[in-house]
C-alpha cells in the first residue's frame, strides 16, 4: 500500500484525478485478465495489477512524455521502481525476504 501511496500521489499530481483513476482501473482489469490468460483458475484479490499499471504509466511518462521532473526526482522514481519490481519478483518466485 505504501507503493500505491507514493507512486499514486506523484501520478495524481502530474495527470490529475480522473486520468489516475483511469490508469488504476485499466491496470487492475488488465492485470487480472493477464492472470487469467496465463491459465490460473484461482481467484484474484488485491490491487497489484493496478499498482503495476501506475508504475508503468510513470515509467512511460518519464521515457516518452514531457513530465517536468528534476533529475533528482527522476533518479528517485527509477530507483524506487527497480526496488519495487525486484521485491515483487522475489515474492512472486517464492523467495522469502
Amino acid at each position: 500500500m505504501i507503493t500505491l501511496y507514493f507512486f499514486g500521489s506523484f501520478l495524481v499530481d502530474i495527470v490529475g484525478d480522473r486520468a489516475f483513476f483511469l490508469v488504476f482501473l485499466v491496470g487492475g482489469i488488465a492485470g487480472n485478465l493477464l492472470y487469467l490468460a496465463v491459465g490460473s483458475s484461482a481467484p484474484v484479490i488485491g490491487a497489484s495489477g493496478a499498482i503495476f499499471g501506475i508504475a508503468g504509466a510513470l515509467l512511460a511518462g518519464l521515457k516518452f512524455g514531457n513530465l517536468s521532473v528534476s533529475a533528482a526526482e527522476r533518479k528517485a522514481i527509477v530507483s524506487s521502481m527497480i526496488f519495487f519490481v525486484m521485491v515483487n519478483f522475489a515474492l512472486g518466485s517464492g523467495v522469502s525476504i
